[in-house]
């Protein structure tokens, strides 16, 4: 159901870009957990996208302008319009799949986001959204201890991992980044990658990008050493590979506790038994393949997972 005030703003855009609304169609896209509201438009025989961003002025621009920047090179859908308050932007409708788990394990593809995140992270750092991983962690784990989920053990030892790689991340070059290159988020189009939803890029550490999406597609280490080479154009030693699962480590941390923290916002009980919690890899698998898969029982399945898993890495770190 499209409100009254989304349907306001999206003909008020359309009426500024394309000067006319007539013969509109509008629908709702469901899915995802972004907070922006998405529209598939239809107008004078072509298809659009128009995104209504719910976030803090600055968090908007910071989107809309990586998004712009990375449209100029082509790994990300063409931006037409936005208004000057950065409430809403048009944008080209993707009509193509994203890709599944099994998929991204071809290293056609593999290569092809590394050479998407590369071209990505050699643009000038224009935003001013300066994401600091451990602080984020932090923060969330700050408001997460004082609340009942059942979790603080399992927190505190976490974080105290976190902590320990502070000094390391701060001292990696910062550089662009989307931030969420997740299966949803991976569009293939004509042997290229293309990146949707920009809502978390900002300047983050050198390998963040890649670890993510190496985590986010459980990708193993045969997998992680051939993306890592081929992004740094040579055979990986032994520093840049701790750097890297470092940064996979830091990944899941914000994974998770940004999970707990939306189950939280959404009055979730935390004292729910979830005793038979699947591999990792098994709730990927879903989330990849359903775009609407986004129960509260099935993140917190998929984080007491990801907590697990991560517990698991940390003790193979060396």
């Amino acid at each position: 159901m499209t409100s009254n005030q989304d349907k306001f703003l999206i003909k008020n855009a359309f009426q500024q870009f394309c000067h006319t609304t007539n013969n509109i169609k509008i629908e709702k896209l469901t899915g995802g957990l972004s907070s922006s509201e998405l529209y598939k438009c239809a107008l004078n025989n072509k298809v659009y996208v128009a995104k209504i961003l719910n976030t803090e002025l600055e968090n908007r621009k910071n989107e809309i302008v990586a998004q712009i920047e990375a449209a100029n090179i082509k790994i990300a859908p063409q931006v037409y319009y936005h208004d000057p308050e950065y409430r809403i932007m048009i944008m080209d409708y993707m009509n193509y799949r994203s890709v599944s788990l099994n998929e991204m394990r071809n290293n056609f593809l593999l290569d092809a986001v590394v050479e998407t995140v590369t071209k990505l992270n050699k643009l000038p750092t224009t935003t001013s959204r300066k994401s600091d991983i451990i602080q984020e962690i932090q923060e969330r784990y700050a408001y997460l201890i004082t609340t009942n989920n059942n979790l603080d053990a399992e927190m505190n030892s976490v974080i105290s991992y976190v902590d320990s790689f502070e000094t390391i991340v701060s001292s990696c070059p910062k550089i662009l980044s989307h931030g969420d290159i997740n299966p949803r988020n991976i569009f293939v189009k004509d042997e290229n990658v293309i990146l949707i939803d920009w809502e978390t890029a900002g300047i983050m550490p050198k390998f963040f990008d890649l670890a993510y999406f190496s985590m986010m597609c459980c990708l193993d280490e045969n997998s992680d050493l051939h993306i890592l080479s081929k992004y740094l154009g040579h055979p990986v030693d032994t520093k840049n590979f701790k750097i890297f699962k470092i940064m996979k480590l830091l990944a899941r941390a914000s994974d998770l506790f940004y999970l707990l923290y939306r189950l939280h916002q959404q009055n979730f009980n935390f004292n729910s038994k979830i005793s038979d919690f699947k591999d990792f890899e098994y709730y990927q698998r879903v989330f990849a393949d359903d775009n609407h898969e986004e129960s509260q029982e099935f993140l917190f399945a998929a984080t007491l997972s990801q907590l697990n898993r991560f517990l698991q890495d940390v003790n193979n770190l060396d």
